[in-house]
């Protein structure tokens, strides 16, 4: 939460004086702390805490993102203990290691904070600052559609003649890798005003880009290569921003890292401005499907669907589940959940399933959305579940796995013991259960009973490196899957044995199986598709098909259906490719943010979700 705290005057760690000015103004940066309890960031917080409440010439401190190593709730905290400490006020806005991995779904930072996103003014100076994702999964920085409309709205509301505009967002607002995929869109509102600057990390250094003729300015993060422990001070006015660079324990040096004349932007004269993507490129319809925008939300979406008949069942950022008639433009209902929602609804059989971010799995009526039964949990539930037949199996949020009946909501078995969060949905086949968590391992259930038949885990301590987000392919008495340590690995479905593992390809966490089962396909992190026969006893490639996609990190699974695969890029883009030769067929640009998931109907038509709150379906003859 946003404290206005009296700055305390105390003796100075050798920090040169601000030059007096009417307009002038100081203020530190924190940027990428990244603490866990009891490591030495945190120590290097504190004492960074200490030397801004000893200087009485910072008026506040903006902390731009990426708090925590994990988004865990003690990771963030102990960044609070630290943070309640200064005696300025303090604006906090999340990272990607707080929005991407997150043990309370992202709620914790609203609970320690109040909210995502702030705004304030000093002086002629509008600061605003806000969530840049990704959101739940691996993915390029998005910001969301609803904080986009929020931008500019307050910023319509709040600027008058002679303000400026000083934007903070923890990835920068650039579209290279490691960038933002909706970055054109954010400038396109900030050009709207007088927008100064653009302030960021992510990159753990300090870096000038021209954001479009914004100077964008990349912070050190508190452990920088090159140079010791720290933090940022920023002297600001009128005429132009200085950055400095704060090393814990000494003087602050005569030289800035940057320093920006507004009147002539000198420092972005070398620097080549962001490239925009072209959003008319790829949009000529393919020769052998039509490619229909059905529905364009409004707001993010972090999820897949389900669809039955022309009512599309579909969850956004603002918490709502939805059920929507698409054919006549007509909402059904809707159901407000309360914070953003990252499980894909379920519909079968009249009940519409979702997991709640705070804490349950719930049925809905597909009627009318209303509660017909709700299973509590231990922890949000962000994961997919899969029904078959009249069961659902799914993932409590973190640490049980549970078969429920579908219209009961009865627990026919509670599988615990998982010591990770669930993600990806479960595969159900041969009497078998299979699913991974971000706990490091594979699990193996008795369909019937519950009872563990096997895990594996890749013998590495890393819990990143889990298959958390892959969906298995089970098939005949085989298991295979892909994972962030870049393996695709195959097993028995019987024992858990390992057949093979293979990583002579990027593999990380998607892929799929055609429909005969015969076939396993996994796109790269070259954006390469390669296709595995799951036939054989030994690893054999089948084919290689290079989409040219590039750097690709996404985990939209990989789709088989008339004898057309579809995959998906980091940036929107829906590929098509043929499934016995691998030959590409066509793409089309589907928007500038990656594809969430698909639905197949029932006559093999495909339907996804995109992050920036588009439905799209494929028809295919």
């Amino acid at each position: 939460m946003i404290r206005q705290i009296l700055c305390a005057v105390a003796f100075c760690f050798g920090v040169t004086t601000l030059q007096a000015a009417d307009d002038a103004m100081r203020f530190a940066v924190f940027s990428d702390v990244h603490v866990s309890p009891g490591i030495d960031n945190e120590t290097f917080l504190k004492r960074s805490v200490d030397e801004v409440n000893a200087d009485s010439s910072i008026e506040f401190v903006i902390v731009s993102g990426d708090l925590s190593n994990s988004g865990a709730n003690a990771e963030l905290d102990a960044v609070k203990a630290q943070l309640d400490r200064l005696q300025v006020p303090c604006y906090v806005i999340p990272g990607n290691h707080e929005t991407n991995w997150s043990q309370s779904a992202g709620l914790r930072i609203l609970e320690n904070w109040g909210d995502d996103r702030f705004v304030f003014r000093k002086g002629n100076f509008i600061f605003i600052g806000f969530s840049t994702g990704p959101y739940m999964k691996m993915g390029d920085s998005n910001v969301k559609s609803q904080d986009i409309k929020w931008l500019d709205r307050t910023l319509a509301a709040m600027v008058k003649a002679g303000d400026r505009v000083i934007c903070v967002g923890h990835c920068p607002f650039i579209g290279e890798q490691g960038g933002m995929n909706n970055w054109s869109d954010v400038v396109d509102v900030l050009k709207k005003y007088d927008t100064a600057a653009t302030l960021h990390g992510h990159f753990h250094s300090y870096q000038l880009r021209n954001i479009d003729g914004i100077p964008g300015i990349l912070f050190r993060s508190l452990v920088m290569d090159g140079t010791g422990p720290g933090y940022s001070i920023v002297d600001l006015n009128d005429r132009e921003l200085k950055v400095f660079n704060k090393v814990l324990g000494e003087a602050l040096p005569a030289e800035p890292v940057f320093d920006i004349d507004f009147a002539t932007l000198s420092a972005l004269k070398d620097l080549k401005p962001e490239t925009r993507p072209d959003p008319d490129s790829f949009r000529e319809q393919p020769a052998d499907a039509e490619v229909e925008l059905v529905l364009d939300d409004g707001s993010s979406m972090f999820s897949g669907l389900s669809v039955d008949g022309d009512v599309l069942y579909y969850a956004n950022s603002l918490g709502e589940v939805k059920a929507y008639d698409w054919k006549n433009g007509r909402l059904r209902w809707s159901r407000d959940l309360g914070s953003a929602v990252y499980s894909t609804p379920l519909y079968g059989d009249g009940v519409v399933v979702v997991g709640s971010p705070h804490n349950a799995i719930l049925g809905l009526n597909a009627e009318n959305g209303e509660t017909l039964w709700s299973i509590e949990t231990a922890a949000p539930v962000v994961n997919d579940g899969l029904i078959v037949g009249d069961k659902l199996y799914m993932g409590a949020g973190m640490g049980d796995f549970l078969k429920i009946d579908l219209k009961s909501g009865k627990i026919d078995w509670r599988f615990s013991g998982v010591n990770g969060i669930f993600q990806a949905r479960p595969a159900v086949a041969g009497g078998k259960v299979v699913f991974g968590a971000w706990d490091r391992h594979l699990y193996c259930l008795d369909e019937a009973t519950g009872k563990e038949l096997w895990r594996w885990n890749n013998g590495k301590a890393g819990v990143l490196l889990s298959p958390g987000n892959c969906i298995p392919a089970l098939t005949g008495n085989k298991v295979i899957i892909v994972a962030p340590d870049r393996y695709m690995t195959a097993f028995t479905a019987d024992g858990g044995q390992q057949l093979w593992r293979d990583n002579q390809y990027k593999y990380r966490e998607s892929m799929g199986i055609s429909p005969d089962g015969s076939t396993v396909y996994a796109k790269t992190m070259d954006g390469e598709l390669i296709a595995v026969s799951t036939e054989t006893p030994e690893y054999e490639l089948r084919w290689r098909c290079d989409t040219g996609m590039g750097y690709e990190h996404t985990p939209s699974p990989v789709i088989e259906t008339k004898g057309r695969i579809f995959l998906a890029s980091r940036t929107g883009m829906l590929y098509c490719v043929d499934a016995v030769t691998g030959r590409l067929l066509w793409q089309y640009n589907c928007g500038n943010s990656q594809v969430n998931n698909y639905f197949l109907d029932e006559d093999g038509n495909l339907y996804l979700t995109l992050v920036e709150g588009k439905i799209y379906k494929v028809t295919l003859p």
